[in-house]
């Protein structure tokens, strides 16, 4: 990808991080970005995806639980992670 592509994910990551429910957020090997939440409820879920997607109506937000988080163990095996599992903000907000 061109540096400006890695600039924009950059933003929209550390923009992702500083949400209410947001304890970490990372950037996908696929480009998605993936967070690891305060809170793993319903509420808080749809609460973050929804202002993720309003924010970054093209993007992809991945949850990560904390069964994946034990298994996983490192953060480069979280940026390893693809984001195939989630359902794009394009097809949520009837884009696509």
């Amino acid at each position: 990808m061109p540096p400006q592509a890695y600039e924009g994910l950059f933003k929209v990551c550390t923009a992702t991080a500083t949400m209410p429910n947001v304890k970490d957020a990372y950037i996908l090997k696929d480009g998605g970005i993936a967070v690891i939440p305060k809170q793993d409820t319903v509420a808080a879920t749809a609460a973050t995806l929804s202002r993720f997607c309003d924010a970054n109506p093209r993007a992809t937000l991945r949850f990560i639980s904390a069964k994946e988080l034990v298994l996983t163990k490192s953060t480069s095996g979280i940026v390893q992670m693809s984001s195939g599992s989630a359902t794009s903000c394009k097809k949520i907000k009837g884009l696509t």
